[in-house]
């Protein structure tokens, strides 16, 4: 779409089942949409991740909404045109009208909470900061050389055979992945208690 300008006009409509089958998750999409320019809107389905096909299953995932919400929320929004949209399928299991219904239900409640959430950490900084130190090695020395593309392969390739296994051993550090999950499960649950 940028090669021939289109970019301008139309803009990408994303599915969670499609990022599923795809091997991405559904942030993965919807990150490099927005990092492009082209996040329009959100074709809200989830499906099995085991089946392999496209089954367009309601979202019920509060871990993927919240997810996909706070790309949502620093994209300042879906695009200008866009929205959440959800497939209105009978399944083979649930194919009354009443079961479209609270399909519905389930899936509009799934993505406000999300958006509860991710709003929620977004005042806090939470996930800010934990990216922001994340990549703080970036800020200066070999890390800013990567990052203003000064260094290539042959330099950190020299770079890292001088440097001594106990310094690398000492410049490691943990992520924490259980901690940031446990507190965004708190997240979670203290922001719909409310």
């Amino acid at each position: 779409m940028k090669e021939y300008d289109l970019d301008k006009d139309f803009k990408l409509n994303l599915e969670g089942n499609h990022a599923n089958l795809a091997g991405h998750t559904y942030q993965h999409e919807v990150r490099v949409a927005r990092d492009a320019g082209l996040l329009g809107s959100l074709d809200a389905n989830q499906g099995d991740k085991l089946i392999g096909w496209d089954i367009d299953e309601y979202p019920s995932n509060l871990y993927e909404t919240t997810a996909v919400m706070t790309e949502v929320i620093n994209n300042g929004g879906i695009g200008p045109r866009g929205g959440l949209n959800f497939d209105s399928k009978p399944r083979r299991t649930s194919f009354e009208p009443e079961d479209l219904f609270y399909g519905h239900i389930v899936g509009m409640d799934s993505f406000a909470a999300g958006l509860r959430v991710a709003a929620a950490m977004k005042e806090d900084g939470y996930l800010d900061d934990l990216v922001a130190n994340r990549y703080a090695s970036y800020n200066e020395g070999i890390g800013a050389k990567i990052e203003s593309g000064e260094a290539d392969f042959k330099s950190l390739e020299e770079y890292a055979l001088d440097i001594p296994q106990k310094d690398l051993l000492a410049a490691t550090h943990s992520d924490h992945l259980e901690q940031v999950k446990d507190t965004i499960n708190h997240y979670i649950v203290r922001t719909l208690a409310k």
